[in-house]
């Protein structure tokens, strides 16, 4: 019973070995049968000299793109800038106002 589990064991081994025998023959002969129909060469001018439209185009949008978020991040802020706005969210006036704070 052990010898023929064995037995079994080395076939399978040795089916395995004959099969990636024949794969590495084959993609050797298959590498032997590509050929080269030209040499490839660089391009002597460019396709576009200088590519204004696509350059205004991306840093027209980089530009937008950074405006808009900057606008909705003051938005969302909220500061206070004036004292217009201290009286608007406490809805009642202000009697000064502090240039700087003392000590500083």
């Amino acid at each position: 019973e052990f010898a023929r589990q064995e037995l079994e064991l080395e076939t399978e081994a040795l089916q395995k070995l004959r099969r990636s025998v024949i794969a590495v023959r084959d993609e050797h002969l298959a590498s032997q049968s590509v050929r080269t129909l030209s040499v490839a060469q660089a391009p002597k001018t460019p396709v576009e000299t200088f590519p204004i439209k696509k350059m205004l185009a991306a840093s027209g949008a980089t530009f937008l793109l950074t405006c808009f978020l900057g606008f909705l991040w003051e938005i969302k802020a909220q500061r206070v800038t004036d004292s217009r706005d201290v009286e608007d969210s406490r809805q009642s006036p202000s009697v000064g106002e502090e240039s700087q704070q003392p000590g500083t």
